[in-house]
Order: structure tokens, then sequence, then C-alpha cells
């Protein structure tokens, strides 16, 4: 929700549009990905492996700067 308030109200559809299937692919990807490896190993081992991914994504956005375009115009 956060990148739509960042985008222009012109891209906001487009922006949707991209995001929007990306999320469901991902999460689609991840229930492929967990299974066989809760088979492999543990369960634990899937919570741990889950936890180190959302941390990167945490520490990746992060680093984006989430300022609105009327306040990065006022920074300027």
């Amino acid at each position: 929700m956060r990148m739509i308030t960042l985008v222009e109200e012109a891209y906001v559809g487009r922006v949707n549009g991209t995001i929007a299937p990306l999320l469901v692919g991902l999460m689609m990807l991840g229930s492929f990905v967990a299974g066989p490896l809760m088979q492999l190993t543990a369960l634990i081992y899937v919570f741990v492996i889950a936890g180190a991914v959302v941390l990167v994504a945490a520490w990746g956005s992060s680093r984006i700067n989430w300022a609105s375009g009327a306040e990065r115009a006022l920074e300027h």
C-alpha cells in the first residue's frame, strides 16, 4: 500500500497490476518450496529459513526512501 502512495496517480493501476500478481506468485512459490523442504528437514528449519527471508526482505526495504513526492520536494 505504501508503494502505491508513492507513485503518481497516472501509474497507480500499472504499479498495482504488477505488484499483485508478483505477491501471489511469490506466495505460491514459497508454498511450493516449503512442502518438500519440510519433508527433507524438520519444521523448525523451515521456520528458521522463512524468518531469515523475512529479515533479509525487511533489511532491503529499510534501505528504500519511503518519502512521498511532496516530502521529497520539501527536502530539495
